[in-house]
Formats: structure tokens, C-alpha cells, sequence
């Protein structure tokens, strides 16, 4: 306790010289907090938030003064700015549960919590109010509650993307997947790459059968989210959806039970409506026809159907003679069907336009050393090793292409 009383006194000195100094500020509102001067820790924090509204460790430890000081309105305000810079998912149990707690108890003092209450205590408009308590029923579950919230912000503002964004995911929480459906759509009207919007419509439209739509939204996802960004959450709740391997990664990032999904959905799609085909893809991705052959070129990649994305990515090069995207997929498509010759064919023109696309002298490098020819592969691997002189793989090919040479 003495050390709080001795960290105290040196803060209040620093606070005397700079009154406005942070550092100070939040370590005397801590110290005082941990010695359960609640009061000192509410003014400390309070002069905080006048210097940088949005803090969250203030906002926090304020919210916690109150609650232990039995002011749960004050409480519920500053948990609820909190809703405000936190999203949903950073939420975690324990704030939560002080969250009902707080609210709780301010219920049972007061009778309800209202809108006006948010209105009045925050200095709000109405529509800000709503959003927050939106937010606010939307964490704690309350779903029918956030809904009615989120309506009325939707009659005060019709485009507000918050509003659609909660009452879609609250009606797709609550398995209303129709509603959820027409929330998302109006969304991407708005926003037509919002990568949430088309997550949850695509799952939305799986769940009801609509496994063509899924598709469509599906192939767009792929041509906005690389792989890397798909983390284990992601991967898990998209159990029928692929990622995307992007013209600078590997295959191998395309996770297996994804794939299986994917196919599991395109196969459900041909067996409702026999085949489907670029028709299809052109007509309801409104693209042309280039567009669509690189949509499925690569949808055809992913699943390995190696065949059926040659000739695709062939079509399309007839069209764009130089596209990289259909000379890199192809050329890796003839590499992992084994065919050296054409792959190396793909990947000199890849060169001939972008000379040190380290993909394409990777995969030459490789189709030449299984072909024997070792010096053309150690010429690429030399290359390699000038742009990644610390890469493993380039290390130990350049090795093996200098024994062999040195064998002949």
C-alpha cells in the first residue's frame, strides 16, 4: 500500500509542473483505483478523457469505478462508448458479463434503461443513441431488442451501413436468413466489395439451397480477400467457402477442408441446375467475358481440375495475349500435370514481360531441372539468389544444380 501512497505523491508532483500530462494521469488513476479511492480515480480518469476522448484504458477503469461505486448509469455509458471503439469481436466475456451486471442493477433501480437516458447522458442525437444501444442489445444477445433499435435507425438514416451490417448479422444469428439476405444485398449496393456483406449473404444463401448464389458471391470474394487474411475464425464459420490463393501465393495456402467445401457446393449447384457454366458466371457477375474465364480458369485451378483451367486460361490468353494472371495459372497448371515444356513456354513470355517475377523464375528454374536441363535451371537460380539470398529453397537448388553440372 506504501508504494501506491509514495507513487501517488510523485505523480501529484508531475501533475503540478503539467497538469495535463497522461502518463501521470493514468498511473494515479490506477494507483488510486488499486487502493479503492474510487472518487480520485474518477476525476484522474475523467481529466483523461477530456484529453483524448476515445481512450480506452479510462474508459474502462472509469466504467469499473462506477460500477463499484453503485453509479450503474455512468457505468453503462462509458461501457457503451466503449461498444463504440471496440468492435463486437474484441468484446471479451469479462466486460460483457460487467456489462448485464451493470445493466442489471440499473434496471433494478431505475425500472428500464431508455433511449432517452443514452440521449440525454452522452449529449446524443437520437441516431447516435440508437446506434449505441443497437450495439449495445446486439453484444449482450438481445436480438429482437437490436433489431427494433437498428429498424429505426434504418427510418432515420435508409443507407446507414452500421444499421445494415447489425440487423443482417442479428437476423442471420436468429436463422432469418431471408431478411438477413435483403439487408446484405441492399449493403453491397452501397458497397459491392464488402467483404462481411458478401461472407454472410453467401452463407445465407447456402443455408437456404441457393447454391448458385453462394457460387456467385463466393467468386467474387476471391477476387478481393488473399489468403493470408483468412484467419482460423474465418475458416472455421466459412465451412463452404475456399480462399483465395492470389497471383503472389502458393496453392498450398488453399485449406483442405475449404476445398472440400467449395466443391461440395459447386457439386450441389450442378445437381440442381445440371452444369455451371461461363454463361452463367458472365451473366450473373455482369462481367465480361475475359473476366469470367479468370474466375473460373482459377475456380477450376483451386479445385484441381487442371484440364478444365488450361483451357480456360488458353481461352483467355487468345484474348489478352499478355495477361500475367493466365500465363502464371498455366503455367503452373502444365507444372503440376507434368508438363515441363509448355510450363517453361509460359513462364520465359511471364519473364519477357516482368524480367524478375521471382514465381516464374521459381517454377522455370524447377521445370528445368526435371528436365535435365541444369545449367538453364542454375542460370534461373543464380537470378533467384541476387533477389532472395536468404531463401532456403533457392539455396538448396542452387546446390543441386551445381552438382549436377559439375557431374556432366
Amino acid at each position: 500500500m506504501g508504494s501506491y501512497e509514495d507513487a501517488i505523491i510523485d505523480l501529484t508532483k508531475l501533475l503540478d509542473i503539467e497538469p495535463n500530462n497522461k502518463f501521470a494521469l493514468r498511473y494515479r488513476a490506477e494507483a488510486y483505483y488499486l487502493m479503492e479511492r474510487y472518487k480520485e480515480a474518477i476525476v484522474d480518469l475523467t481529466k483523461l478523457l477530456d484529453i483524448e476522448p476515445n481512450n480506452k484504458f479510462a474508459l474502462s477503469y472509469r466504467a469499473e469505478a462506477y460500477n463499484l461505486m453503485e453509479r450503474y448509469k455512468e457505468a453503462i455509458i462509458d461501457l457503451t462508448k466503449l461498444v463504440g471503439i471496440e468492435s463486437s469481436d474484441d468484446v471479451d466475456e469479462s466486460l460483457k458479463k460487467k456489462w448485464i451486471e451493470a445493466f442489471n442493477k440499473c434496471n433494478d433501480a431505475t425500472n428500464t434503461y431508455t433511449l432517452e437516458d443514452l440521449e440525454n447522458s452522452l449529449k446524443i442525437k437520437q441516431d447516435t443513441a440508437l446506434k449505441f444501444r443497437g450495439k449495445f442489445n446486439f453484444i449482450m444477445g438481445s436480438y429482437e431488442d437490436a433489431i427494433i433499435d437498428l429498424t429505426k435507425l434504418l427510418d432515420i438514416e435508409p443507407n446507414s451501413k452500421f444499421a445494415l451490417r447489425y440487423r443482417a448479422e442479428t437476423y442471420h444469428l436468429m436463422k432469418r436468413y431471408k431478411e438477413a439476405i435483403i439487408d446484405l444485398t441492399k449493403l453491397l449496393e452501397i458497397e459491392p466489395n464488402n467483404i462481411f456483406a458478401l461472407r454472410y449473404r453467401a452463407e445465407a444463401y447456402y443455408l437456404m439451397e441457393r447454391y448458385k448464389e453462394t457460387i456467385i458471391d463466393l467468386t467474387k470474394l476471391v477476387g478481393i480477400e488473399p489468403s493470408d487474411e483468412v484467419d482460423e475464425t474465418l475458416k472455421k464459420k466459412w465451412i463452404e467457402a475456399f480462399n483465395k490463393c492470389n497471383d503472389a501465393t502458393n496453392t498450398d495456402d488453399v485449406d483442405e477442408l475449404l476445398k472440400k467445401k467449395w466443391i461440395e457446393t459447386f457439386n450441389k449447384c450442378n445437381d440442381a441446375t445440371n452444369t455451371y457454366t461461363l454463361e452463367d458466371i458472365e451473366n450473373s457477375l455482369k462481367i465480361n467475358q475475359d473476366t469470367a474465364l479468370k474466375f473460373r480458369g482459377k475456380f477450376n485451378f483451386i479445385l484441381g481440375s487442371y484440364e478444365d483451367a488450361i483451357i480456360d486460361l488458353t481461352k483467355l490468353l487468345d484474348i489478352e495475349p499478355n495477361s500475367k494472371f493466365a500465363l502464371r495459372y498455366r503455367a503452373e497448371a502444365f507444372y503440376l500435370t507434368e508438363r515441363y515444356k509448355e510450363t517453361i513456354i509460359d513462364m520465359t513470355k511471364l519473364l519477357d514481360i516482368e524480367p524478375n517475377n521471382k514465381f516464374a523464375l521459381r517454377y522455370r528454374a524447377e521445370a528445368y531441372y526435371l528436365m535435365e536441363k541444369y545449367k538453364e535451371s542454375f542460370n534461373d537460380v543464380n537470378k533467384l539468389l541476387k533477389i532472395e539470398p536468404n531463401d532456403e529453397w533457392v539455396s538448396k537448388h542452387f546446390e543441386k544444380s551445381c552438382e549436377k553440372i559439375c557431374e556432366k
